[in-house]
This record gives C-alpha cells, structure tokens and sequence, in this order.
C-alpha cells in the first residue's frame, strides 16, 4: 500500500493533519502533563485517561505474559468523568472499552519520566502528598485534575503551540484518522479505541492483537517526528 505523505495525513477530517499534532507535541515535550497529552494523541479518551492509575500500566513488560501481551502494555480499566457536575470515577461502559494497549517506546519513556517527577514531586512535599488512587495523572501534590480542567488546559496548549484549537476530543479523532491513513484496518481502528467487540475465533484474535500492536508502533512512527 502505498503510503500517505506525512504532511497530509489527517487532512481534510475536521481534525488535526499529523504536522498539527507533532508542532503540539513538541511544543508540550517539557509540560508535566505532556505523557498525558501522548495518550490522548493515541486515542484515549479524557475519562481514560484521568482514570488511568499506575497499577494498570506496565513499564517493563514484567507482566506480559499475564496479560497476553509481548511487552510493556497499559490497561484501561477505570475513567474519570463529570456528571451533573460532580467528578466519579467507574468502569468504562462498554466490554470493548475495557481494553489492553500495547505501549511503543515513545509512550513508555513519557510515562517513566512522568513516573520518575512524581517521585520527586512525593519526597518533596511529604505527608501533602495525597495521591491515594494511584492515578497517573495529578497535579504536584497527588490531587486529580477536573476533567473540565484538563479539557481547558489542553485548548490553551493548542492555541499557544499555534495550531488551531480544537476541543480534547479532537485528538481522538485525530488518531483515528491518522490510523485510517496510515492503511490500519477499520476493525484495528475500532479495537484500538474501544468502539467494537471482536469475538471471533481463537486465530483471528492473535491477528487482531498483532494489529493493534502494529497500530500502535503506527501511531508512534507518525507522531513522533
């Protein structure tokens, strides 16, 4: 297949191209939240990633093999919503959403830098610190953004980078149009952001698996230049 010029992937879907969301990235690399804003860019939902604890995401490839996976990998299990105006934290709604990624390198070394400032960002306020959910995402003193916060600060980011502002869950889109470019099928698309079921046999499923794993180095390629 032939491949799509880097500049134009994404065009013309309401959505960034891949220049917007690398001038974004690079312009966050040295933000606190800026493995936050990654995961967005790779299709997580805001929910999923506010509710994304430490507990779910694997660094090291440590628990691969219970997780059926071939290395570092993150699981969604829980999100992070407003409703009527007060914050919960649940499960995702749907079986699809309850999902395992598989995380390229670029992901896994944002998190372990992010991983790494929290510790010190720990010892140093000492008993301020308050980060009892084990949430991935907090400010310096352990406590979880609203999710309205983290929306806002994300369109600031955007109109500061100089790129047009789109709302968070234009990165989403992003992603998926990316992907779709990039020559992923529509059913890796829909896995990878948690949209479908696939229960299918035994063989189909370790394809599947390749092909999210794929999606992910994918999307790391594309935005990482």
């Amino acid at each position: 297949m032939e491949k799509v010029p880097n500049e134009q992937v994404g065009a013309d879907r309401g959505a960034w191209q891949t220049g917007d969301a690398t001038t974004f990235l690079r312009f966050v690399r040295e933000d606190r939240l800026y493995a936050a804003w990654l995961l967005s860019l790779f299709g997580m939902q805001r929910g999923e990633v506010l509710g994304l604890r430490w507990s779910d995401v694997d660094l090291t490839g440590d628990q691969a093999s219970a997780r059926r996976m071939d290395g570092p990998s993150l699981m969604v299990r829980h999100t992070r919503v407003t409703v009527a105006g007060e914050v919960i934290n649940s499960a995702p709604k749907t079986k699809a959403s309850r999902r395992t990624l598989d995380l390229p390198d670029l992901v896994v070394d944002a998190l372990r830098a992010l991983r790494k400032r929290q510790a010190e960002e720990r010892l140093a306020a000492g008993v301020a610190y308050c980060n009892d959910d084990d949430l991935v995402v907090v400010d310096e003193i352990g406590r979880p953004y609203r999710p309205e916060w983290f929306s806002d600060r994300f369109s600031r980011l955007a109109g500061q980078a100089g790129v047009p502002v789109i709302p968070l869950h234009g990165a989403r889109h992003c992603s998926a149009s990316l992907l779709a470019d990039l020559g992923m099928p529509d059913v890796i698309v829909a896995a990878w952001l948690g949209q479908s079921q696939i229960t299918v046999t035994h063989g189909y499923q370790h394809a599947v698996r390749e092909g999210l794993k794929e999606a992910g180095n994918a999307l790391a390629r594309a935005l990482a230049q």
